[in-house]
């Protein structure tokens, strides 16, 4: 199972995030989700599918 190298959380009381690197490196953006309850399940997904696809 692939665990990212960093992974950074962000909150305030109008926004919350998390931006996940499986390198030293990272290129991308923002993402808007409206699954509050597991926003970092689709994000793991996302970075996941790019690995494979750049491997």
């Amino acid at each position: 199972k692939p665990v990212p190298k960093f992974e950074i959380f962000v909150y305030s009381p109008r926004v919350e995030g998390v931006h996940l690197r499986f390198g030293n490196v990272a290129r991308g953006g923002l993402r808007w989700s409206d699954r509050e309850e597991d926003f970092r399940t689709e994000v793991l997904g996302l970075v996941k599918a790019q690995q494979v696809k750049n491997s």
